[in-house]
């Protein structure tokens, strides 16, 4: 009996560590549709993960590519949900455009943070690097077009 009754706290600590652990470091992903979306808007600047500058910009109503950015927030990892931001200025913004430029869907990103509908979440730094390499390509694409 005294076995069983040391075993249940133990085993209730064990499934605590567990728990806790996995919320620390679960990944989740939004969600954003681009069922309405007719254009897009990007501006980054700020430092990636090394504190390398890093500086883009890029506006496109084409369909085809307002997919494939929104496809691309769409692969953002965040984790664990924070109550307040450091900055009141964002480093970057995505915003998802109607077919009138009418913002519908709009994510600001303060250094480790980014903003999606009032929330905020941790992100790796890597993402500027990521936004900037996807504005240059896609800048390519329209340049050899």
């Amino acid at each position: 009996m005294k076995k069983l009754i040391l075993l249940v706290p133990v085993i209730m600590v064990i499934s605590l560590i567990i728990f806790l652990v996995k919320e620390v470091t679960s990944v989740s992903y939004l969600n954003i549709s681009c069922d309405r979306a007719e254009g897009v808007d990007i501006m980054v600047h700020s430092c990636d993960e090394n504190y390398n500058g890093i500086d883009a910009e890029y506006t496109t109503n084409d369909v085809t590519e307002v997919k494939t950015i929104v496809e691309f927030v769409n692969t953002i990892p965040f984790k664990n949900l924070y109550s307040e931001r450091g900055s009141q200025t964002p480093d970057a913004w995505i915003k998802i455009l109607d077919d009138k430029g009418e913002t519908i869907d709009r994510l600001n990103f303060y250094g480790d943070l980014i903003w999606y509908d009032g929330e905020l979440y941790k992100i790796d730094m890597a993402v500027y690097k990521q936004i900037k390499e996807l504005c240059d390509e896609l800048s390519n694409t329209n340049i050899s077009n």
